[in-house]
């Protein structure tokens, strides 16, 4: 029978040993390809922040050069203008203009007197309001053109920039320089970004440069995005930047092109805005070869911790079934024997019974008890000796040296009746006194504990009605009022109980208090405390009852029952509310003994639920 126990538990633990591992491996699979989603998403959220920096980095730097070779340019224009002014007839202008002519980054840079400004205008590409410009060029401004076709023979997209020149305080005429329209576009090589395509249009989304090519009329934004299927809500954000005077960022996503990033910042001239796009796609495919890298490292680890983890288990395996075989022999002496032993593990907060045990008490066969998870002890013992378990197992240092402590508690059978038992255990302890477990047995106590009970009742019972006596009934109810959330005291006075006794005798009155007493047990429940306290006064309580209308019901079959025990019943009776009335058994005894004078008052054979006007009449 061991031998073939002992197989039975080896392939128990083969099988347990191979689903623990499957589902290790399940689990694992799941956390690592969980952790891995996570690391992509955070991959992309890192890189999308790279992008939308650099991008602003450089666009805004971009932005920042152009306006200056603008200024710069329009500066050098106005020095030359103030040396022609300071010099006579111009002398010294001249070779002032031929040295910023060398300026690589300047297409060309002339002087045009006042006379022929109209001609001058033409020339550099302001055709359309011409007295405007006159008008500015007069009051000292400088002047900067839009894009147009200049030179000869082979002519190029320049612009031009104006610069007025006066003598003795008369507008004589301007210089002009024409600079490549590539310029208007130019990026340092400081502010390079290889994924980034820039374009010149204007505020209403007409394209003037894509690159280095001259585009104005053909392409306008706004249907390109529309051609894109841009959301028309996303299309505004872009006209609300298109119109901004700061730096705009708008992220876009396309069906076909994917998610790409605009920036739009104002030049601060004609109506230019400098556009900057950048497509995600582009600069993600860094982050392939990281991910990549990553699932690599990531499988090579689950590889060797899946080693690492069959080692440490068939170690664990053979150790198992070597500690399973000597359980299965110990198994085998305790279903010989009708004590029940029990081992609690300190550490693991794990109680355990001898297999015996399920063929009398309601526990599953070899189950695992943890007495400190909620209400796992409530199938085995009764709920009022939980806690004395509980106190047994964790306050270890209740253990004397090498000395067993005792407890009696009461465990549920398989017919549903409770039964006391002993609870013996030791506590084992390492060589530092640190406890390992609690190793103890359970005898059956019943027939003992219930002559001890009788004799306790004898001595508690009230000779004539077997109802408890005063200091009983007192003594019960307190020790419930301690651990129970509600109830309702009962205090019951039989109403002209000396005329009874006068008239028809003290054992025709005795009869009738015995009848009280068997009426009062059909009509409560059996976990009810009845107690005499007087010669014709008798106290009820009910625990766990907190519904008025459930007492005043029991007080009203009560009543009805009456008639039926014996000639003359009548009864008062007053009801006090455990904690509203008091939360002491004399508080309550008061509360309700009000109450019935009060029913006594309202004519007897009533009752009364304790108000403050029972306590005041």
């Amino acid at each position: 029978m061991d031998k073939t126990k002992g197989k039975d538990l080896h392939k128990a633990v083969r099988n347990r040993g191979m689903v623990l591992i499957a589902i290790g491996t399940a689990v694992m699979g799941l956390a690592v390809f969980f952790l891995l989603h996570i690391y992509q998403n955070k991959n992309e959220e890192i890189f999308r922040t790279l992008i939308e920096e650099n991008l602003t980095s450089t666009h805004q730097g971009q932005a920042s050069d152009i306006r200056g070779i603008i200024r710069e340019t329009g500066g050098l224009l106005e020095k030359l203008a103030d040396v022609y002014a300071d010099t006579a007839e111009g002398g010294g202008s001249g070779a002032y203009l031929e040295a910023i002519r060398e300026l690589e980054y300047l297409y060309e840079v002339d002087y045009y007197p006042a006379e022929g400004l109209q001609e001058a205008l033409k020339a550099a590409g302001l055709t359309e309001g011409g007295r405007e410009i006159r008008n500015r060029l007069e009051k000292g401004e400088t002047v900067v053109s839009d894009i147009f076709l200049h030179g000869g023979k082979e002519p190029v997209y320049v612009f031009s920039i104006l610069a007025p020149a006066e003598r003795d305080g008369s507008f004589t005429g301007v210089f002009c320089a024409y600079l490549n329209a590539d310029l208007l576009l130019w990026t340092s090589e400081k502010q390079k970004y290889d994924h980034a395509d820039n374009m010149l249009l204007r505020r209403g989304g007409e394209l003037i440069l894509d690159g280095s090519d001259y585009v104005e009329g053909l392409y306008n934004l706004y249907d390109d995005l529309e051609e894109m299927k841009i959301p028309v809500a996303k299309v505004e954000l872009v006209r609300d930047a298109m119109q901004s005077d700061e730096t705009r960022l708008v992220v876009l996503k396309s069906p076909r092109q994917g998610e790409f990033y605009m920036l739009t910042s104002p030049l601060g001239y004609n109506d230019w805005m400098l556009l900057s796009i950048t497509h995600s796609n582009e600069v993600r495919g860094y982050a392939a070869p990281i991910m990549k890298n990553t699932v690599l490292l990531v499988a090579v680890l689950l590889i060797f911790l899946a080693l690492l983890l069959g080692g440490g288990w068939c170690v664990y395996a053979r150790q198992r079934e070597k500690i399973l075989h000597s359980q299965a022999r110990y198994e085998l002496l305790a279903e010989f024997s009708d004590t029940v032993l029990f081992i609690y593990d300190c550490a693991a907060k794990n109680l355990v019974f001898t297999p015996n045990i399920t063929s009398r008490y309601q526990i599953p066969k070899s189950d695992v008890i943890r007495p400190f998870d909620g209400n796992a002890l409530l199938t085995l013992l009764h709920p009022q000796d939980a806690e004395i378990l509980r106190d047994m197992l964790k306050n270890t240092d209740q253990f004397g040296k090498n000395q067993a402590k005792s407890v009696t508690l009461r465990f549920l059978n398989r017919e549903g009746e409770y039964r006391w038992m002993r609870c013996q255990g030791q506590l084992l302890q390492d060589k530092h006194g640190k406890p390992l477990s609690v190793v103890g047995k359970l005898s059956d106590v019943h027939e003992m504990k219930a002559k001890e009970q009788e004799l306790i009742e004898s001595s508690s019972a009230d000779a004539l009605t077997g109802a408890l006596n005063r200091r009983a009934a007192q003594e019960r109810i307190e020790e419930l009022l301690t651990h129970v959330r509600c109830g309702f005291l009962f205090m019951l006075d039989v109403d002209d109980f000396k005329k009874i006794n006068d008239s028809r005798g003290h054992t025709a009155g005795d009869a009738l208090l015995v009848s009280l007493v068997e009426g009062i047990r059909k009509e409560f429940r059996q976990e009810d405390i009845t107690g005499r306290i007087g010669g014709d006064e008798f106290v009820i309580f009910m625990p766990d009852t907190g519904d008025a209308a459930v007492a005043c019901q029991k007080a009203e079959s009560l009543l009805a029952r009456l008639p039926a025990l014996g000639e003359g019943m009548s009864v008062s009776i007053g009801i006090a509310a455990f904690p509203a009335d008091g939360d002491t058994y004399q508080a309550l005894y008061e509360k309700a003994d009000a109450a019935m004078y009060q029913a006594k008052r309202l004519g007897k054979h009533r009752y009364s639920l304790f108000t403050e006007d029972s306590a005041g009449s």
